[in-house]
């Protein structure tokens, strides 16, 4: 008449439960805190069948050894274990989704857009430098990492980079991705980012690259898209315009080579996310093939820039390039040296009271002037402070919190 009939210690005790329980599914188990699990005088568990109530094993955790005083052990078979917890391997990650032919170029998943086959999908670190796991993407362009085909399975909370192998893309598409290039970023779909948006961005590299980041155990985001397109008007043209940029100093140096002689001109735009471009200047196109532009603006964090240029009424855009002033400071002084003109150009967030101090060569305050500057980029001719002499002076700006400037300038006559 008792389905669980083996919780017993002989003729000794025929009810050994102690109440701590739980039911471990997977094995048909329910295991139990118990009194002599093995021998007398001890605690333990029992793991017991839930299909037929029979005892499968026990397990001894304390006992009182024999001739033992009874005080020696003063656990022995009383209830000295508590609640019984299942522990096991957190529920895996993964990551993915899609390679697609972006007809329109317009950057958005439409229907009946296909996916791209045979695509050749990298996992790296946080670094892009060490290539942790290779996938390709299948009849449908879907492509996706996980414990199947990452060694060790995708770490939960962590970083990580996913990017078209070299040997397709670089720049723009090679071998089966001849004539592909990659489409704008993270555009808007029915007021949402990230549903049928594309995600990559060119790295430094020239690398199609999204940058990743896992969630909790047991997520799944398939959000991470890559779109290419054959369409030249409005994307990519890197066979006509092809962008380096260097940081020179506090400043962008932006240069390109251009081919053909198509171009009455060309726009530099800048963007704080590679995605959402604005014109920063305009330059003329003259005979030459090699062009330059100086960034004086861009002072802190990841800028990324392109070139744009009008071929045959349409629009023709360079690749991106970035620059990484991401440990800039926010106060740069220049010309250094300087003649006529010396100039200090302060970058806030919010509108902030500066002090700007020049001293002389031997440590003497000459000048000393207080300024408010505004949200952005400002800039603060010190000529008006002092009748500079030629010779090497020390310039220090500082605010209420700390000192953003401290430099040297000569100034010649």
């Amino acid at each position: 008449t008792e389905f669980f009939a083996q919780d017993n210690f002989g003729g000794l005790h025929q009810e050994t439960s102690m109440g701590g329980l739980t039911v471990y599914h997977g094995n048909n188990h329910i295991i139990n805190t118990v009194m002599d699990p093995v021998n007398n005088l001890s605690g333990g568990f029992d793991w017991t069948r839930a299909s037929d109530g029979g005892l499968d094993r026990s397990y001894e955790i304390v006992r009182r050894g024999s001739g033992q005083a009874a005080l020696s052990h003063i656990f022995a078979k009383a209830n000295a274990l508590g609640e019984i917890e299942l522990l096991s391997d957190a529920a895996p990650v993964e990551i993915g989704n899609r390679v697609w032919d972006d007809l329109d170029g317009d950057g958005i998943q439409d229907a009946g857009e296909p996916g791209l086959a045979g695509i050749i999908i990298q996992l790296l670190d946080k670094t892009g430098t060490i290539i942790l796991a290779t996938t390709t993407t299948d009849a449908n362009g879907n492509w996706y990492f996980n414990n199947n085909n990452v060694g060790g399975g995708l770490f939960y909370f962590t970083d990580y980079k996913v990017r078209i192998s070299p040997t397709q893309f670089n720049t723009a598409g090679t071998g089966v991705l001849a004539g592909y290039t990659l489409v704008l970023a993270n555009q808007l779909t029915n007021g949402n980012i990230d549903y049928s948006d594309s995600d990559a961005l060119l790295n430094i590299g020239g690398m199609a690259e999204i940058s990743v980041n896992t969630g909790i155990p047991g997520s799944n985001n398939h959000n991470f898209d890559i779109g290419l397109s054959q369409l030249n008007s409005g994307h990519l043209a890197i066979d006509d315009i092809s962008l380096k940029v260097y940081k020179s100093g506090q400043s962008s140096l932006l240069k390109w080579n251009c081919e053909e002689s198509i171009f009455k001109s060309f726009i530099v735009e800048r963007s704080s996310n590679g995605t959402e471009f604005t014109p920063v200047s305009t330059i003329q196109y003259n005979t030459g093939k090699q062009f330059e532009f100086t960034d004086k603006n861009a002072l802190s964090g990841v800028i990324y820039y392109r070139i744009k240029g009008v071929k045959n009424g349409n629009p023709r855009y360079s690749n991106i390039a970035q620059v990484n002033f991401q440990n800039a400071t926010k106060a740069n002084i220049y010309p250094n040296p300087a003649k006529d003109i010396l100039n200090i150009r302060i970058q806030e967030n919010t509108s902030t009271a500066v002090t700007v101090a020049i001293y002389n060569e031997i440590g003497s305050l000459v000048s000393q002037k207080n300024y408010t500057v505004q949200p952005g980029i400002s800039t603060i001719s010190v000529n008006e402070l002092h009748n500079f002499l030629a010779g090497a002076y020390f310039v220090v700006v500082k605010n209420s919190n700390s000192i953003l400037l401290n430099q040297k300038v000569l100034i010649t006559k």
